[in-house]
């Protein structure tokens, strides 16, 4: 089985390209980050386990955030806060529907 994959090249004007890549040219760029001491730089992302090229040393999702949420979603920490936000909406919103006079309707058609 090959080592084959798919790799975004970036350009100058904020054009993002896919480009096919063999197992000779990630072998190259593995080899090109360990020349200049970036290898530590290569990570597996912590949710999809996905190869990223850290931009930052303390990255450890995807770049472009789902991942990063996704993950912090499954935290307990993000359920309390959720559970307590949704506790206010309900409360507000039980607020807002006792406010609000009851409407009876009318049916024309009654004998």
């Amino acid at each position: 089985m090959g080592f084959e994959g798919v790799a975004l090249t970036a350009t100058g004007s904020n054009t993002v390209y896919l480009q096919a890549i063999g197992e000779a040219d990630i072998v190259l760029r593995i080899l090109n980050l360990s020349a200049a001491s970036e290898l530590e730089r290569l990570k597996q992302c912590d949710r999809c386990s996905k190869w990223l090229y850290a931009e930052r040393s303390h990255q450890r999702f995807c770049p472009g955030g789902e991942c990063r949420k996704a993950k912090y979603a499954e935290s307990p920490k993000y359920k309390e806060y959720r559970k307590q936000y949704m506790r206010r909406q309900r409360k507000r919103q039980a607020a807002e529907q006792s406010k609000k006079p009851l409407q009876v309707k009318h049916n024309d058609d009654r004998p």
